[in-house]
């Protein structure tokens, strides 16, 4: 059955995104606007990307992550994954089994769902026309057809199912609780069991080539395939921390994000793991390296962290680390919260010809402040919100007045 998009009457244009000066061989951190967890984040090119958040969010950037622009789903839940064939097609997958479809880049999505009650948590692309889906419980779902037409496929498990991987050729692994490894040879029509010696939760998968691949999940485990999934070996790991993502840029630089803000980088192709050091505590849920130069790490508390040479260290961005705004569907209101004990901070609101609308000085707290944004006339504007200390966000959003 179809979701139909009628709950969302208010909707943000444009998410703020605070940006940080450059700074050499580090991870600079930016915040998107939402203080939900950003569980994924995938780039094509150093330059376009989208995440997937809470409330049927998905955001799209095509300046590197510097500014965010909302797209409109017909979904009010959870998104856990969004994955792309190319700068137009995509398919994002969430809570209640849903599986969002765009054609268009991400202009329209949407909905198809199939009889299962169980959440999707990761979905990818067999090739234009064909994808799966995995989640909860053991649910694998695959299309054929346009994209369309979702069918349920026997997993043989009720394990949970956290991240999917298919190639061109119809093969492909599923990986989730217990150890679990499934392997199809027929674009998820069918699954069988690979044989692995852990019991941990994987939670994703990521091949180099044909090859090459690796699988990480709790407890710090790495695992790497030299020969397509036949053979599993045990990598040596410097952490016990859940690992929740791997990815690759080549065949020599990959990085895997995890728990406890934890960022592993590797240089030989995954033969040794080398951890940052970071400033934030954070956990890290996605990361996406378009090139050797430029990765995407996503997190909890609307979290991104972005490299352009490596990634040594955290620069700090003193507007995330000061103050965090957002705008609410529900109450008509722009909220600020603060990460420190108490700062004052002015709002401004302003029309497109740039009169300000709207002014009012706030004391913000971490327990968060609300700017009512009732008497405006439906419209777009824009906002502010400042400090004394230099400290700033903006974004753009559109209001709509119900009682007229």
């Amino acid at each position: 059955m179809k979701l139909k998009a009628t709950y969302m009457r208010l909707v943000l244009l444009a998410i703020a995104c605070a940006i940080t000066a450059p700074g050499f061989g580090q991870w600079l951190e930016h915040t998107v606007g939402i203080d939900k967890h950003v569980w994924k984040v995938e780039f094509h090119g150093k330059d376009t990307g989208w995440a997937a958040c809470a409330y049927g969010t998905l955001l799209h950037t095509v300046d590197g992550g510097l500014t965010w622009q909302q797209q409109f789903t017909p979904f009010p839940y959870q998104l856990y994954n969004v994955t792309f064939l190319n700068r137009d097609t995509g398919l994002a997958v969430g809570e209640y089994n849903v599986v969002l479809r765009t054609l268009n880049g991400g202009n329209t999505w949407t909905s198809e769902t199939a009889t299962s009650s169980d959440w999707l948590t990761a979905v990818d692309f067999a090739d234009k026309t064909a994808a799966v889906a995995v989640g909860f419980n053991g649910l694998i779902l695959h299309t054929t057809d346009t994209l369309s037409d979702w069918m349920i496929a026997s997993s043989g498990t009720t394990s949970h199912l956290y991240d999917v991987w298919m190639f061109n050729n119809g093969k492909g692994f599923a990986v989730g609780s217990n150890g679990t490894v499934l392997r199809t040879d027929n674009h998820g029509a069918t699954w069988t069991a690979a044989s692995i010696s852990t019991g941990a939760t994987l939670r994703s998968i990521h091949f180099i080539n044909n090859d090459k691949g690796y699988l990480v999940g709790d407890e710090g485990v790495i695992y790497r395939t030299d020969d397509g999934g036949q053979l599993w070996e045990l990598m040596t790991s410097p952490t016990i921390s859940p690992l929740y993502d791997v990815n690759f840029a080549d065949n020599s630089i990959g990085y895997i994000v995890g728990g406890s803000s934890t960022i592993l980088r590797t240089e030989d192709g995954g033969d040794t793991w080398i951890q940052q050091s970071t400033d934030i505590d954070a956990l890290l849920t996605s990361v996406s390296c378009p090139d050797i130069d430029h990765c995407f790490i996503s997190g909890s508390g609307g979290l991104l962290l972005t490299t352009d040479n490596g990634g040594v260290g955290i620069a700090p961005n003193l507007t995330a680390n000061v103050i965090q705004t957002w705008y609410s569907f529900a109450t008509k209101e722009i909220i600020v919260s603060s990460r420190t004990t108490s700062i004052q901070a002015e709002v401004a609101v302003f029309d497109l010809s740039g009169r300000v609308v709207l002014s009012q000085q706030v004391d913000v707290h971490s327990s968060k402040t609300a700017i009512s944004l009732s008497g405006l006339a439906t419209g777009v504007y824009q906002y502010r919100v400042s400090t004394q200390e230099g400290y700033s966000e903006q974004g753009k959003l559109t209001y709509l007045d119900e009682e007229n």
